[in-house]
C-alpha cells in the first residue's frame, strides 16, 4: 500500500499566484447570492410608492444586459419618511430621494396608479410603462426606468463584491478553508 501525503495551507501562507487559482477556482461555479438584495431592493422601492411584483434581470457584462421589474407605482405622501426609517444611512439614498422628489413633482394627480410591465424579452429598463389604462406619462417613464437603472447598478455592486478576491478572502478566512498548492480547495 503506497500513501500519499498532500501538504495543505490556509489561505495566509498561499502565495500570491496561489492565491489567484485558488480565487478562480473557487468562484468558477460560484452562484450569485442575489436574494437579499432583491428583498432590500424591494423595501425600498415600497418605501417611494413602488410595489414590485417580481425583478427581472441579466448580467453583468454583455450588450443588452439590465433589470427591470414588473410591478406598480402609486404616489406615497410620507414616501420621505418611510425611505428614512428604512434606509437611514443608505448610501444610495440620495439617488432614491431624486426619484422620488421627481416622480412627486411630475404627478399633478396623486391618485394615478402606474402598472409595469414587460413586453420584451430583454431585461433593461425599456418596458411599458401604463398609468391608469391609458398610455404612459413620459415623466412616469423616466423615472421609473432611472429606479430601474440603480436597481441594475445595486445587483451590479454586489455580484462584483461576492466575486471578489476580498470576498472569497473573508469566506476562506471565516471558514478556515485550507488549500493545496495548486489552490484546489482541500478543506
Amino acid at each position: 500500500m503506497k500513501q500519499l501525503i498532500t501538504n495543505i495551507y490556509p489561505i495566509t501562507e498561499l502565495t500570491e499566484q496561489q492565491l489567484n487559482k485558488a480565487h478562480d477556482k473557487f468562484i468558477e461555479n460560484l452562484p450569485f447570492m442575489d436574494e437579499f438584495v432583491i428583498e432590500d431592493i424591494k423595501n425600498i422601492a415600497k418605501t417611494i410608492g413602488i410595489q414590485i411584483d417580481k425583478i427581472h434581470y441579466s448580467g453583468f457584462y454583455s450588450q443588452g444586459d439590465g433589470a427591470m421589474f414588473t410591478g406598480t407605482y402609486q404616489y406615497n405622501p410620507n414616501w420621505e419618511n418611510d425611505l428614512t426609517a428604512y434606509a437611514p444611512n443608505e448610501d444610495t439614498k440620495d439617488t432614491i430621494k431624486t426619484i422620488a422628489k421627481n416622480l412627486e413633482y411630475d404627478n399633478d394627480r396623486k391618485d394615478l396608479i402606474a402598472t409595469i410591465v414587460n413586453r420584451s424579452h430583454y431585461y433593461h429598463p425599456c418596458t411599458s410603462i401604463m398609468v391608469d389604462n391609458m398610455e404612459s406619462i413620459p415623466a412616469y417613464e423616466v423615472y421609473i426606468r432611472d429606479f430601474m437603472r440603480w436597481m441594475y447598478e445595486r445587483l451590479e455592486t454586489e455580484y462584483e463584491y461576492q466575486m471578489s478576491l476580498d470576498a472569497f478572502k473573508e469566506t476562506a478566512l471565516a471558514n478556515d478553508y485550507h488549500f493545496d498548492i495548486d489552490g484546489n480547495l482541500k478543506g
